[in-house]
């Protein structure tokens, strides 16, 4: 997947990740067989996992921000993304 980001070549990162989605599928439809997760609970965790880790874009009155704001730098997003993240780690 690399390669075909470095190279700008979208067939191939096309194609790439195509088998990766093939592999997340596979290991969910398994995981659904042996009754410890299915896909939905995947998605579901990936999407609070995104609210959570920006609360710049879902919930910006939460970390002190207004509509009239100026945006966040790519910096400042890190920084919470990172602090979210540490904060899951802790739990």
């Amino acid at each position: 997947m690399e390669e075909a980001i470095a190279e700008g070549d979208d067939a191939h990162l096309c194609e790439e990740l195509g088998d990766l989605l093939l592999q997340v599928v596979f290991h969910a439809a398994v995981a659904e067989e042996r009754g410890a997760f299915t896909m939905d609970d995947v998605a579901a965790g990936i999407a609070a996992k995104m609210r959570r880790r920006n609360p710049h874009v879902f919930d910006p009155e939460s970390i002190g921000r207004s509509p009239g704001d100026p945006p966040l730098t790519a910096t400042e997003v890190n920084e919470i993304w990172q602090q979210v993240k540490a904060t899951e780690r802790d739990r």
